[in-house]
């Protein structure tokens, strides 16, 4: 279920906005309504990869954060996986 979130830079199509969320029109103004977990004006910041449990998955890390369907990932490439624990991906 998306949460109703209307931010301040507008946008007039879909296309304008990050991981699949939709342009909404609210008043004669669009906005990009972002699922639980985005945030930002376009939807393009993935909360979790930004301070939760994946915020060190980056590409020093081996990884690559992301938003996919409805959840964030670490994308460690073939084989690897996010250790949480060890904040690093690892096979």
């Amino acid at each position: 279920m998306l949460k109703k979130l209307f931010l301040l830079d507008t946008c007039e199509h879909t296309s304008e906005c990050d991981n699949g969320m939709e342009c909404q029109n609210k008043d004669g103004v669009g906005h990009c309504q972002c699922a639980p977990g985005l945030s930002g004006d376009k939807c393009d910041i993935v909360d979790e990869c930004v301070s939760g449990k994946l915020k060190n998955c980056t590409t020093d890390t081996g990884g690559l954060c992301k938003f996919v369907i409805d959840k964030p990932v670490c994308d460690c490439g073939v084989g690897k996986g996010f250790d949480t624990k060890l904040q690093t991906c690892r096979v």
